[in-house]
């Protein structure tokens, strides 16, 4: 699967141990180009999402930064290791949550009832 790192480090890795030891290989080039401490903007622009997003997932504690009196700062081997560790607790729900809802649309179900059925205990 490729995987790419901001600014052209592109990795082809198959597996998790791979994903990780390609990421290391690709801080010792990052290091001697790039800043290590970064903006939330340079952040999003490594991460190639949106500065929002950035800033949400920064202050719900799921992007690692710190606030620097009332800027966030952002190291980027700390977020290239994150990306290659893999997918969180909140990743998984959220990947969860789709495919119940696209059960759901398959089904015919509208998500609130199921939400309603699986509180319940009960299939819709």
């Amino acid at each position: 699967m490729p995987v790419t790192l901001g600014r052209g480090l592109l990795l082809e890795v198959s597996d998790t141990q791979s994903i990780q030891a390609r990421v290391r290989e690709a801080l010792a080039v990052a290091k001697d180009e790039e800043p290590e401490i970064l903006t939330p903007q340079e952040a999003a622009d490594l991460l190639r999402v949106s500065l929002l997003t950035v800033q949400r997932q920064a202050k719900a504690g799921r992007l690692p930064g710190r606030r620097v009196g009332k800027e966030w700062r952002f190291s980027r081997s700390v977020l290239l290791e994150w990306v290659g560790s893999g997918p969180d607790r909140h990743d998984l729900e959220l990947y969860n949550r789709t495919e119940r809802d696209e059960r759901a649309d398959q089904e015919g179900v509208g998500g609130e009832e199921q939400l309603e059925a699986e509180a319940d205990g009960r299939q819709a």
